[in-house]
């Protein structure tokens, strides 16, 4: 899988879990007027949903944000070439 494809996926994730966190906040506060964050609600459990897209996503920029030629692990913020090798980081 080249590098764009895994950034694109990463953000997908990270963006539908935010989402979803803020979808479920919205939801579980209007019902009965209580606070959004409240443990004892059946909307709790449903925090749970974000917070795994969340770990999915670390997940996976642990394990495929690589450079391609040596296997390293890529700086989290843009970089044009990889710190171990020095060969460039190809995004297109």
């Amino acid at each position: 899988m080249s590098l764009k494809r895994v950034y694109r996926k990463i953000w997908a994730i990270v963006i539908s879990g935010v989402a979803l966190f803020f979808a479920i906040l919205a939801l579980g506060g209007l019902p009965e007027g209580k606070p959004s964050l409240d443990i004892r609600s059946p909307y709790a459990l449903l925090l749970l949903l974000p917070i795994a897209l969340c770990a999915w996503a670390v997940r996976t920029t642990a394990l495929k944000w690589r450079c391609e030629h040596c296997g390293a692990l890529l700086p989290t913020r843009m970089a044009t070439h990889c710190r171990k090798c020095g060969q460039p980081i190809d995004l297109s």
